[in-house]
């Protein structure tokens, strides 16, 4: 019988929130690149609608408050990604935006 190789695999479980969590200014400021943490725009068609943003392994007292929200209820939950979701999950701990 022929021996298979075994591959050793890593899952990460993703915090998912609506963008609604976050401010127009922070929005803009993914948009523009403006922020020093890993992230990617989620989008379709060349239809933005959200983020997946790394959470960062220090505390980063230089993001926006809204964002340092996020990224506090991502670690006590021991989160390595945020998914921002313009449908996603919304949370009574954090502050909603209207834009």
């Amino acid at each position: 019988m022929k021996e298979r190789a075994c591959m050793s695999l890593t899952v990460f479980a993703m915090l998912e929130l609506s963008t609604v969590h976050i401010s127009l200014e922070t929005n803009q400021m993914l948009e523009k690149d403006t922020l020093s943490l890993p992230f990617f725009a989620k989008s379709d068609m060349n239809m933005q609608y959200g983020w997946f943003i790394s959470v960062p392994y220090d505390d980063e007292d230089w993001l926006p408050d809204d964002l340092q929200r996020i990224m506090n209820l991502a670690k006590e939950k021991n989160f390595k990604w945020v998914m921002l979701d313009c449908e996603g999950a919304r949370s009574e701990h954090l502050p909603v935006f209207g834009w």
